[in-house]
């Protein structure tokens, strides 16, 4: 997930699904490895991804939003949100069950603003999705 998602709203599903075909490709080698964790870059966007449970979740920044900071900072958070929204099960099916996903993009959506890191706290993400209902 890249923040900034106003570009993929204009352009359609061919960006998305052509930014889907490039992380794959960046991170093949790596599943091929069974490596739980994965750093790379495409273009200017600097991509690490790691495994929680059944799930790979992919973060990409630029500028400030090196590898380490995704990893350090936004990583967490994006884990907790996924933790807390899908029950503590890390699986495809706990994720795509009828209000979980849903809840998860409202956390995210909270988190990342105009593509940058709007809060740095689990529980005030948590707490502001949950007022968007």
């Amino acid at each position: 997930w890249r923040g900034g998602g106003e570009a993929w709203d204009s352009e359609g599903g061919t960006v998305r699904a052509a930014w889907e075909r490039r992380l794959f490709e960046l991170s093949g080698p790596f599943a091929a490895k069974q490596t739980k964790d994965g750093v790379g870059t495409i273009e200017q966007w600097a991509v690490v991804w790691r495994t929680c449970g059944e799930l790979v979740v992919f973060l990409a920044g630029g500028d400030e939003y090196d590898e380490l900071i995704l990893l350090d900072e936004v990583f967490p958070l994006v884990h907790g949100i996924v933790l807390e929204h899908c029950e503590r099960k890390l699986t495809e099916t706990a994720l795509l069950r009828s209000d979980a996903y849903g809840k998860v993009i409202a956390s995210l959506e909270e988190l990342v603003r105009d593509a940058q890191l709007f809060h740095n706290s689990l529980e005030t993400v948590l707490r502001l999705s949950k007022l968007k209902k």
